[in-house]
């Protein structure tokens, strides 16, 4: 048994976090390069603000003319040399990029580093492009800026379109690790939802785990990163077997981000405890409204959009069941995709190991269309498609068969052994 485990550092690529900015050779209005590293990787507020993305909107960059006529490019410069080895680029849906080329500057001239499949060269990273969400990794490089250069789109002739560029160094720190321990479990302290944690034994005989250790310039060289060390990094671990022949194979068992680094100097080791994707939707508020009347699937989506999650980064099954339903400026979208999935009857909500997030609707027949008539109804858990009386002596229940609603006592046996007991 074999297991990897990485840190994935960044995104360098956001503007308020690390400070780095983004210019084009030509943006279409409402469109701006900034768009294209604002941190949001959804496509809710894409192009003019609205009221439905609350008045937010130029969330993207768009090219104003078309790449095959003249090829565009985005540029991102970041404040201070980064050492860099993963890009992510997320296409806007069904106006995907078809043919580009990345490079980075080396400090006096542009060299290209990955490019698609119909262009690169023998030098190059060959990318298979998803048209969705591209993930490209290369060897280390350091350096300043960053360019993407675009010269074909999957729409012919139609302007080019960023939703969101981002920049990582993944760091493979399995060297450093004594034991890696994961669960999936019900997690109390997420309000119950099925969430997998990861707990790593860390050697830090060097302080390469020590957040407050300031490391030389050759344990930089050797990859020490300590101030980069904190909550909210993105933590990889992959588990497997180390073959006879053909080398280790691998599966994901882990990705999501950092909670908490503890050093016991005593035994010069680092406790690292992680969380997937679940602890991104706690302690966050928001006071948008669902849309009414709406497919419970689709609400949840909206819901993780407007966590962050892009709709490449989901699988959800439909429902067929609709919902009124709307914010209270209190909730947080874990509560409120619990309640949805509550809803939703025989459901489940979580992110697997691959840190997408997943909702499944178990069903073998058509289900009742739950509608609440107000907040109100919602909270108390009133519905208005289902109803359960109770007699002395019976049970009686209403249900739907072809949009016409029966009431049957069959089945039901009225047991009273204390002579106290009616239903």
């Amino acid at each position: 048994p074999v297991f990897k485990t990485q840190l994935v550092l960044g995104n360098y690529a956001s503007a308020s976090v690390y400070g780095t900015t983004a210019a084009a050779s030509g943006a279409a209005a409402n469109y701006p390069a900034a768009g294209a590293i604002d941190g949001d990787r959804t496509e809710i507020n894409v192009g003019p603000a609205s009221g439905a993305d609350n008045d937010i909107g130029q969330s993207s960059w768009r090219s104003t003319v078309a790449p095959e006529t003249t090829p565009q490019t985005l540029t991102l410069t970041f404040t201070e040399a980064r050492t860099i080895n993963r890009i992510k680029l997320y296409h806007l849906s069904g106006h995907g990029l078809e043919t580009y080329r990345l490079a980075y500057w080396d400090g006096a001239a542009w060299v290209d580093f990955a490019a698609t499949a119909d262009i690169a060269t023998g030098d190059e990273v060959s990318i298979d492009s998803t048209h969705e969400l591209d993930v490209i990794d290369f060897d280390d490089v350091s350096t300043t800026k960053i360019r993407l250069t675009i010269s074909g789109t999957v729409v012919a002739l139609e302007a080019a379109n960023v939703v969101e560029l981002e920049v990582y160094r993944v760091l493979d720190i399995s060297d450093r690790v004594k034991g890696v321990m994961v669960s999936r479990q019900r997690d109390y302290k997420l309000g119950n939802p099925l969430a997998s944690t990861v707990t790593i034994s860390g050697i830090n005989t060097d302080r390469f785990f020590s957040i407050s250790h300031v490391p030389t310039d050759a344990e930089v060289e050797e990859g020490f990163v300590n101030d980069e060390l904190k909550p909210g990094v993105g933590l990889i671990v992959e588990m497997g077997f180390d073959l006879s022949s053909g080398g280790p194979e691998y599966a994901s068992a882990f990705v999501g981000t950092i909670d908490r680094i503890s050093i016991r100097p005593g035994s010069r080791e680092a406790v690292i405890e992680g969380r997937d994707g679940m602890k991104a939707l706690i302690n966050k508020r928001d006071s948008t409204k669902l849309k009414t009347s709406d497919d419970i699937a689709s609400n949840i989506r909206y819901v993780l959009n407007r966590a962050n999650v892009s709709d490449y980064e989901m699988t959800l099954d439909d429902t067929g069941i609709n919902i009124d339903y709307f914010f209270s400026e209190d909730q947080d979208p874990l509560s409120t995709i619990r309640g949805l999935v509550q809803a939703s009857r025989h459901a489940v909500f979580f992110f697997n190991q691959s840190g997408t997030a997943i909702y499944k609707f178990f069903t073998t027949s058509t289900d009742l269309q739950h509608l609440y008539t107000s907040q109100i109804d919602w909270e108390d858990g009133t519905i208005v498609a289902v109803d359960t009386t109770s007699v002395p002596g019976q049970m009686s229940y209403l249900y739907s068969n072809s949009q016409t609603w029966n009431s049957t006592t069959a089945g039901w046996t009225h047991v009273t052994p204390l002579g106290s007991i009616t239903f």
